[in-house]
């Protein structure tokens, strides 16, 4: 994995989004609704995997938070080119069968393909 990735899947940790698993042709995610758009932390990400994670309960205790696995196909790995100046993955939902592209890639050429009718500039400059 190159430096960007690793600091992704760092930065996801953080948020209550851990990379479980990745092969080449599958990945899981354990989600931390609870978590979600808060930043807590390294503490969540143990040896790579997941260790138990925690919230402060009462009288100092630890009461384990609720979590959801989502499990995905991979089905294509665009990789990274200078001439392209983004990287894309296309995956599907094992118990949706949704198709998502995820990108990762410089600001301009990520932000350039989301501009549609249904973004607005305001939102675009928020998302940069």
């Amino acid at each position: 994995a190159s430096p960007d990735e690793e600091a992704l899947v760092l930065a996801a940790a953080q948020v209550g989004i851990v990379l479980t698993h990745r092969s080449k042709t599958a990945l899981t995610l354990t989600v931390y609704p609870e978590l979600l758009g808060h930043v807590v932390g390294q503490n969540i990400v143990h040896g790579g995997g997941c260790g138990a994670v925690t919230s402060p309960g009462p009288n100092g205790s630890e009461t384990p938070l609720a979590a959801q696995t989502l499990h995905y196909e991979v089905l294509q790995v665009l990789e990274f080119s200078s001439d392209r100046k983004r990287m894309s993955v296309v995956v599907r939902d094992q118990a949706s069968s949704e198709t998502l592209l995820v990108m990762k890639g410089a600001d301009d050429k990520v932000l350039e393909r989301l501009s549609s009718a249904h973004t607005s500039e305001a939102e675009l400059a928020r998302l940069h």
